[in-house]
Order: C-alpha cells, then sequence, then structure tokens
C-alpha cells in the first residue's frame, strides 16, 4: 500500500487529535480534585468560636497542596 501525500496529512491529522484528547482528559481530572479542595477552603464557617475554627481545621486537608510544585520541580530537572 502506497502512502500518499493526502493520506500522510490525513493519518497526522488524526493522530494529532487523538493526542490532544487525552492530553485534555488526563489534565481536566487532576484540575477537578484541586477545584474541589479550594471549593472546600471557601466553604469554612464564619464564626470566630473555637469548636467552629476547630472542626473547619480538622475538616481542611492540605496533603496534596504541594503536589503540583514536586512535579514542576521534576519537570525542571529534566530539562537540565
Amino acid at each position: 500500500m502506497k502512502v500518499t501525500k493526502n493520506n500522510f496529512v490525513l493519518i497526522l491529522t488524526v493522530a494529532v487529535i487523538i493526542f490532544l484528547g487525552i492530553f485534555a482528559y488526563f489534565f481536566s481530572n487532576s484540575d477537578i480534585s484541586f477545584k474541589q479542595e479550594i471549593a472546600k477552603l471557601k466553604t469554612q464557617s464564619s464564626s470566630n468560636e473555637v469548636g467552629s475554627i476547630e472542626q473547619d481545621i480538622l475538616g481542611t486537608d492540605l496533603s496534596n497542596l504541594d503536589k503540583e510544585l514536586s512535579e514542576i520541580e521534576k519537570e525542571i530537572e529534566a530539562a537540565y
């Protein structure tokens, strides 16, 4: 089977569209959990009583806060 210029352009276009779709899917899923954590931070109680503040602190999960920073550091190290 001989690949003509038109077939090559078509195959390349399909491959790029598939790659962009996969790329968008993976980055949109990681962004959802980040947005959910930000939403939780914004829904804290407006009360200034100790009990309310304590509940807000216990309900806030900051364990993944620096996840993006470690990924950026890996990309920088890989570039050098």
